[in-house]
């Protein structure tokens, strides 16, 4: 159901969240497994930014 089909009802849609780390290469092996889409290469990042929205 599309936003355009909600009428009315506003519905809480997580797109992106922060965190701050100690170990980024543990951290995103985590969220890897489970099922995050990360880049490859995003270990050597200071920080990474991920679009969470699933696609309409």
């Amino acid at each position: 159901m599309g936003a355009k089909e909600r009428k009315g009802n506003m519905a809480l849609e997580l797109s992106m969240f922060g965190l701050i780390v100690q170990d980024m290469q543990k951290s995103l092996e985590f969220y890897r497994r489970l099922g995050l889409a990360i880049p490859a290469g995003s270990e050597e990042n200071t920080h990474v930014v991920l679009d969470v929205r699933r696609p309409e």
